[in-house]
């Protein structure tokens, strides 16, 4: 039996003692609906149709709700994105390897094709709802297992905290909240907490730091990005050797536990692309600016002159 994507080879064995085996062979032998076993009940497969994830990935299935960024503001989150999936695309080997001695090997994997399919997508970025339910649906079709079903719901419910069209405006602030409303859910409904050696580890300071030093000037927000960087490598490095409980990992000795953990790190990679595409957007928007002026207030000396 394998797992799909897992790197080797996973055996089940069942141990029949003497007396209870022609009872146990004649189970195993008996007819089943599950259509891959050796008898299955029904022999007419049917192959279901596919269903087209057009309007989910063009944004149509979500409408139009909620606040709306500016052009420059969809602009820097479009980079954003973009610098998050960058950053995991040239990891995917590091986090396999972190993933290897106490999961399936895969999380950089698993994680690189919800990457692959940012790029393939129109991402809505004028509201922040829609995009957020377009991550969050890359997440769930492409990526799958525990990472997509988790990421799921972050973006799930970080949309949600933006379908009210009563916001007046989209300030830093409020994308801390959104944030912070999807990492508590994700604790909620995947029954995890900070200690358990999974992503919740590097996302929870990172974002507690953020909720408690965001301040609203443009490059004290950076500042306060990176810092929330660090905070999210080091508690990522924390995890190694940290005993878990829940996942696969949570199986294994503790001697396959002495790296860092596959889905922290993986946060504070995502983290780090995020934070560093919008510092270099921002920039450079603000350089053009000062240019700007600098030409305006120069073409004005020479007029009066």
């Amino acid at each position: 039996m394998t797992s799909l994507e897992m790197r080797g080879v996973q055996l089940s064995v069942l141990r029949v003692d003497e007396d209870w085996r022609s009872w146990w062979l004649t189970l195993l032998d008996a007819p089943t609906s599950a259509p891959l076993w050796p008898h299955p009940l029904y022999h007419d497969r049917i192959t279901p149709e596919r269903l087209s994830d057009v309007d989910y990935l063009g944004g149509n299935e979500f409408g139009k709700r909620g606040p709306s960024l500016s052009e420059r503001g969809q602009r820097a989150l479009k980079v954003a994105i973009y610098g998050a999936a960058s950053a995991l695309e040239s990891n995917f080997d590091y986090l396999n390897e972190l993933d290897s001695g106490c999961g399936d090997g895969d999380c950089g994997s698993t994680l690189n094709r919800w990457a692959e399919g940012v790029r393939q997508i129109d991402l809505e970025l004028e509201y922040p709802c829609t995009v957020l339910h377009q991550l969050c649906y890359l997440m769930e079709s492409k990526v799958g297992g525990t990472s997509g079903a988790l990421y799921g719901i972050f973006f799930a419910t970080m949309a949600r905290a933006f379908e009210d069209s009563d916001i007046s405006g989209i300030t830093a602030e409020r994308w801390i909240q959104a944030s912070k409303a999807g990492l508590e859910a994700v604790m909620k409904y995947g029954i995890v907490e900070p200690g358990d050696r999974t992503l919740v580890d590097a996302l929870y300071p990172a974002l507690n730091h953020l909720q408690l030093h965001s301040r609203p000037c443009i490059n004290e927000l950076l500042d306060d990005l990176w810092a929330a960087c660090s905070v999210a490598k080091k508690a990522a490095k924390k995890t190694a050797g940290m005993q878990a409980k829940v996942g696969r990992a949570s199986y294994v000795g503790e001697d396959q536990l002495t790296k860092p953990d596959a889905g922290a790190t993986a946060v504070a990679v995502w983290f780090r692309g995020f934070v560093s595409a919008l510092d270099a957007e921002l920039h450079s928007v603000f350089c053009a600016r000062r240019k700007g002026k600098s030409s305006s207030t120069s073409s004005s000396s020479s007029d009066e002159e």
